[in-house]
């Protein structure tokens, strides 16, 4: 966890900001009008708290479904961020079921390059997509 002020520093240094809800709860096991409401939220409070809009939003503990999707989209976010761990390889990309890299206090520099060299064109595109 991280506070206010760090939000607002990593945002200055280029680093994406993206929304999580509200309070961490698994989207698909609560009534949908309270889905709604965290993932709206989120979004508004972030965006407020940066002055500038956020574009991607990720399912607490990889929980997600049409449904949810659908409030993703509806809130104004691009694309959405699961828990599975891969790399894209298709060009038929699902921007609202995007995989994720894991990366770890265990990971050190050589092992990073590894897992994201791949990535980063992607990456690049991705950004772009705003």
């Amino acid at each position: 966890m991280i506070n206010t002020q760090q939000v607002r520093e990593l945002f200055s240094l280029g680093h994406e900001i993206g929304a999580h809800t509200i309070s961490h709860q698994m989207l698909t096991k609560i009534p949908l009008n309270e889905a709604k409401k965290e993932i709206f939220q989120s979004k508004s409070y972030l965006e407020n708290l940066i002055g500038s809009s956020l574009v991607s939003f990720a399912y607490p503990y990889g929980a997600f479904n049409k449904t949810i999707i659908n409030l993703v989209k509806e809130a104004g976010f691009y694309y959405g961020l699961t828990i599975k761990e891969a790399l894209l390889k298709d060009k038929e990309i699902d921007w609202f079921e995007l995989p994720r890299i894991g990366i770890d206090e265990t990971v050190g520099p050589l092992q990073f390059r590894g897992r994201v060299s791949q990535s980063l064109e992607f990456y690049e595109a991705l950004r772009g997509r705003r």
